[in-house]
């Protein structure tokens, strides 16, 4: 009979530990929210804010509530009140990203110090898990190739070709600008005394084409663009549309 009791007791215990459990691991705070500020420049204008929601809040599946979570935001920043004649910015719903995060737009652009603000805004609410402006990437400026190896008959004007460009070349065993040797190259740079791709027509699966002077752009109206951001596509309003052309920066 004892022992009986002292299983029950046992299991009793043990409920109420495993129940203490549940309750203190439904009261553990959210991680800690991720923001990032570093492309905010001196002098940038930014409008646009990608903002990543927790799985299961109302912001993550309402539209609406993400609009009104990021209005919220700017009252918090202090940018509800117009100010040194600028308009009182107005939260906008853009889209849903592939990455499940949501890209919200102001109706204004924010200053520095105005864009820092809101997004540490929203980054305070326990709805969110991140957030960043939403900036485009530039391409650092070029650096000096290596002095190029000429070919035997033809001279590409690509600065790169001579050291990097190795399949192109016969296969004579030289030393590739990879510390290997050119066992297999296609020879092309002779076969370019052959011929040259006139009257050839290839399709390219590119970001698109843009004027300049080392640029053939006879066939930039062929082909379709599928950028539907104007942000992107540099072009007046969003959509796609037909031709070729990269008006971006």
């Amino acid at each position: 009979m004892h022992h009986r009791f002292g299983v029950k007791a046992l299991l009793g215990a043990s409920i109420a530990l495993a129940l203490s459990f549940s309750a203190n691991a439904g009261s553990t705070p959210p991680t800690t929210t991720r923001y990032n500020i570093s492309s905010l420049k001196d002098g940038g204008h930014y409008d646009r804010f990608i903002v990543t929601y927790r799985q299961g809040t109302a912001e993550r599946s309402d539209h609406a509530a993400a609009a009104q979570n990021i209005q919220a935001a700017i009252s918090r920043a202090g940018l509800a009140q117009a100010a040194a004649g600028r308009a009182m910015p107005r939260a906008v719903y853009q889209r849903k990203l592939a990455i499940g995060s949501d890209l919200v737009r102001t109706s204004r652009k924010l200053d520095k110090a105005e864009a820092a603000a809101l997004i540490k805004q929203i980054a305070s609410d326990p709805a969110v898990l991140g957030v960043a402006p939403d900036v485009l990437r530039h391409p650092v400026r070029d650096f000096s190739a290596p002095k190029a190896l000429q070919p035997a008959t033809f001279t590409p004007s690509d600065t790169y070709y001579g050291n990097y460009q190795w399949d192109l070349k016969a296969a004579d065993g030289s030393t590739t600008a990879f510390g290997d040797a050119n066992n297999g190259g296609s020879n092309v740079d002779n076969a370019w005394d052959v011929a040259d791709g006139t009257g050839i027509t290839i399709a390219v699966l590119d970001t698109g084409i843009t004027r300049h002077v080392d640029v053939d752009t006879s066939l930039a109206d062929a082909g379709y663009d599928f950028i539907t951001d104007s942000m992107v596509s540099g072009r007046a309003t969003d959509g796609r549309a037909p031709g070729g052309w990269d008006l971006g920066d």
